[in-house]
């Protein structure tokens, strides 16, 4: 009885693993005035099939469209019009991070509550600003539903170790200042999807994108004062 016990647990943990998912999500910013809000707001929806990944984000002046596989990103951005794509490898990421010496701090806390239906627990993290200052984010983690090892390595940006938080974000807020305004930016899933997905979708599509580098892409963002 124990032996089929241990085997049901593994069977249910690798389903989790493996099963199709659509994570529809949305960003928007508390406190800013609703005239500025509009272009800030943003919307998402991330597919998961086995090690593959296509996530997407959009507002009103941009949209950003992630392929990931185990070994490399594509990066398709469209900025007013403006259409341009890069490659990442998982070797030129992890070289990256193993440079990093400014791991931000994650506390577990005893919070926990139930979000779409799913039980999530409450965590901080706490980084380093570039002005030396500190801010910290309250994430409610879901330990049912895991997501692929490469989502993480391949969007998490900058320090932010999501990789090391055992479980799916559901639900994240953070303080940040935007044109000098305090506000909270609020991450929130919004719709759990496990429906089976076409294979088709996680085939990059770069028509009519330009092929750019990383670095072009990020001093014309650091210009634009929207990358670190």
């Amino acid at each position: 009885m124990k032996s089929r016990a241990v085997l049901f647990a593994l069977l249910y943990g690798f389903l989790l693993q493996s099963q199709d998912l659509t994570l529809k999500y949305e960003i928007k910013m508390q406190g800013m005035p609703a005239e500025m809000a509009v272009y800030s707001e943003m919307q998402g929806v991330n597919y998961f099939k086995g090690e593959q990944c296509r996530t997407e984000i959009e507002n009103m002046m941009f949209s950003i469209k992630t392929y990931v596989n185990n070994q490399e990103a594509i990066f398709c951005q469209d900025m007013m019009d403006q259409k341009m794509y890069y490659k990442r490898t998982r070797k030129e990421i992890e070289a990256e991070r193993a440079k990093v010496t400014d791991e931000p701090k994650i506390q577990s806390t005893q919070e926990t509550k139930t979000i779409l239906g799913y039980p999530c627990k409450k965590y901080t993290i706490t980084q380093q600003t570039k002005d030396k200052s500190e801010i910290t984010s309250e994430v409610w983690v879901t330990e049912s539903l895991k997501l692929p090892e490469a989502y993480y390595l391949f969007n998490s940006r900058g320090n932010m170790p999501s990789n090391k938080l055992t479980g799916t974000v559901l639900l994240m807020e953070t303080p940040v200042k935007m044109q000098g305004t305090e506000v909270k930016s609020i991450m929130r899933v919004t719709e759990v999807i496990t429906t089976p997905l076409d294979a088709k979708l996680f085939k990059a599509n770069t028509e009519g994108y330009t092929e750019t580098t990383f670095q072009e892409m990020k001093n014309q963002m650091r210009g634009m004062g929207g990358m670190r």
